[in-house]
């Protein structure tokens, strides 16, 4: 897994007390007041996963347990460095039977090497060390820049949508970029 201290403390907050409020604080309250980005904006994004969904950074399910999936009984992979937000999220989803997979971000995931029809990371990258231009306290998001990731979903992406709403940079990207 990892030591390194900044992409630990990045997760740390995430126990059980902070995420029984998470709902409430984050996406009820800071989302529309302090982010600029209704809860309900994200949701739609969801909306659009695939029957075989890859969630990295789980926070507490709570858009999976609302988002409309195009399949009655979805595959869902929940890969988070946090036991606290896997058990918590798992418990939230235990209809779907998720498969947990407790891992970094920052290093190679140890997930099947199989296509997933969607992947999502949904407020994670304020949790990681450094800015979008580098190999990647509680949020690390003083750096971030919006010019950083449409650099890196152009690097990686032959296609994708990116949106300001508010303080949220929402993405969606559906085609790699095939290596040279």
């Amino acid at each position: 897994m990892t030591d390194d201290p900044e992409v630990l403390a990045g997760q740390a907050i995430y126990r059980r007390r902070v995420l029984s409020s998470y709902d409430l604080v984050v996406l009820r309250l800071s989302n529309p007041l302090l982010w600029r980005c209704r809860t309900s904006r994200i949701l739609r994004q969801y909306d659009l996963v695939g029957a075989d969904h890859l969630e990295l950074g789980v926070g507490t399910g709570y858009y999976l347990d609302r988002c409309a999936f195009p399949v009655p009984e979805p595959r869902i992979t929940l890969l988070d460095l946090n036991a606290e937000t896997l058990r918590y999220t798992a418990q939230r989803l235990a209809r779907y039977r998720p498969d947990l997979v407790r891992a970094n971000v920052l290093e190679p995931l140890p997930v099947p090497r199989h296509h997933f029809d969607s992947v999502a990371l949904n407020y994670l990258l304020h949790c990681v060390p450094g800015d979008l231009n580098d190999a990647m306290g509680v949020f690390h998001n003083e750096r971030d820049r919006l010019d950083d990731l449409r650099t890196q979903l152009d690097r990686h992406f032959a296609d994708y949508d990116l949106a300001v709403h508010g303080c949220v940079a929402l993405f969606s990207a559906t085609t790699p970029q095939v290596a040279a």
